[in-house]
């Protein structure tokens, strides 16, 4: 059974948690003004806060959710995700090299060190 379409133009507003959650699955996972938020960095899009918070007919509504030329809801704010680019190739020639040991401080431990059992020893007064 087709889903109903929507006027184009109008405002949209998921008529339950099923589309809404289908719909936000399509637009704003794969936006790139929302990848802080799925990233844990941030808070969500400001669009899709507002759509949570208030009705269609009220005027804080978004009104970049609507519905597009052929009657399908869309969110005229999408900007597709930006792919993360690869981190450049190592280059060691270009790393710094260690600092000079000065001689003056101690070594630091290694990891053997921090893990081999500790031995006390008291000395007596």
């Amino acid at each position: 059974m087709a889903r109903p379409m929507g006027k184009p133009g109008d405002v949209y507003r998921p008529p339950n948690g099923t589309d809404g959650r289908v719909f936000m699955a399509r637009t704003c996972d794969r936006c790139e003004r929302d990848r802080e938020y799925r990233a844990g960095l941030a808070d969500s899009c400001r669009i899709a806060c507002l759509t949570l918070l208030y009705r269609a007919c009220e005027p804080e509504y978004p009104r970049e959710w609507t519905y597009d030329e052929d009657g399908r809801p869309t969110c005229t704010a999408f900007a597709p995700e930006r792919p993360i680019p690869p981190a450049p190739a190592s280059d060691e020639a270009a790393l710094p090299s260690a600092p000079a040991d000065c001689g003056d401080s101690p070594a630091e431990p290694t990891y053997t060190d921090l893990t081999r059992p500790r031995t006390h020893s008291r000395s007596s007064e």
